[in-house]
């Protein structure tokens, strides 16, 4: 199936801009890792990397694939590598390489083992159930791990999925209302979005690696933003009416109830935090206890659910407004997860 306006309107695109290279995007990987470790220290909660090892600068995407290529290169330099190149946010960093230890082995061997082609290696990525790492985060590592074999995997991010949406014509990949892609997306949804990739390069003469870049093009300020893109955030949300949805149901075919939905939904929020421009929460602990939960950074904590409870629960925690009038300072004990959310949104505080 296809939208012959978006497809055309893509063709024209590519006829325009034969030699789109992103070039080096993202941050340097020795620049990302000084953010997540805080200091000049070489571990993270049990994740030990020699800082001299990790790029000083930022890379495109042919310089990452080459510290790929290098055999001598540790697993954990390559992956730090590709976030950075990505553009992962420090706080989502925080919560991947704190739990890093939990399934790194799992994970360098399903990225490793060339006899898996892209479907299971998705699949069982998805399973690993990676902290605050998603298919849009994930499909990078997929993509640079087999990006030199038959068949490579490619980023499915939103942007990509957006626009291979639009021009099938098909809800291929799920979004939130936010645009991230869902991880209910499973691998069968992944091989049906890496296929239309393939089958644009086959139209337009190029390889699959190109295609994804002008699927993606350029982001930023309005100013800077990229032709493909500024027409995919245009016309997206009104196109997304339009798509043909998969049918709801469960895996034993009966309907997802609204209230079904919405106790999902609710059930996995995930991590909250606050919001950088705004008032913010100055915990009172000893550096030890701080860089155990994660990075202060311009006045903005983030927590995972359970970390935040065991915080509320110790009997010593105190929230203070660092920006109260009150010369003792405004102080507030929270006994209970619901209560410190009902308080952070009274202050107009808390993001999801």
């Amino acid at each position: 199936m296809e939208n012959k306006i978006h497809y055309e309107k893509f063709k024209e695109f590519v006829q325009q801009t034969p030699d789109l290279n992103q070039g080096a995007v993202g941050v340097s990987p020795r620049d990302f890792w000084k953010t997540i470790i805080c200091d000049d220290g070489i571990t993270f909660k049990g994740v030990e990397v020699e800082i001299n090892e990790l790029s000083e600068k930022a890379l495109d995407r042919n310089e990452v694939l080459d510290i790929l290529e290098n055999k001598t290169t540790k697993f954990i330099i390559k992956i730090i590598s590709i976030f950075a190149w990505g553009g992962m946010k420090v706080e989502n960093g925080v919560m991947f390489f704190g739990h890093y230890n939990k399934y790194k082995n799992e994970l360098e061997e399903i990225l490793n083992n060339k006899t898996k082609d892209r479907k299971d290696i998705y699949e069982h990525i998805l399973e690993l159930n990676l902290k605050n790492c998603q298919p849009a985060y994930f499909t990078k590592l997929i993509f640079f791990f087999t990006a030199r074999r038959q068949n490579p995997g490619y980023i499915m991010d939103q942007w990509t999925a957006k626009s291979i949406n639009m021009i099938t014509g098909d809800l291929l990949v799920k979004l939130d209302g936010s645009g991230i892609v869902k991880p209910s997306n499973k691998g069968a949804s992944y091989e049906r979005f890496c296929n239309e990739v393939e089958s644009l390069a086959i139209d337009f003469k190029t390889d699959g690696a190109q295609i994804e870049q002008y699927l993606f093009d350029k982001g930023g300020k309005t100013k800077d933003i990229g032709i493909w893109r500024a027409y995919v955030k245009a016309n997206y949300l009104e196109n997304s009416k339009t798509l043909k949805k998969p049918s709801l149901s469960q895996k034993n075919g009966s309907k997802i109830t609204k209230t079904n939905k919405k106790r999902q939904t609710k059930n996995n929020q995930g991590p909250f935090y606050l919001e950088k421009t705004k008032l913010y929460f100055a915990l009172r602990y000893e550096r030890e206890k701080r860089t155990k939960i994660g990075r202060i950074e311009e006045g903005g904590w983030l927590f995972a659910k359970e970390e935040l409870v065991n915080l509320i629960n110790d009997s010593n925690l105190n929230w203070m407004d660092s920006t109260s009038s009150d010369p003792e300072n405004f102080k507030y004990k929270f006994t209970d997860f619901e209560t410190c959310k009902t308080y952070l949104r009274k202050k107009g505080l808390l993001a999801k």
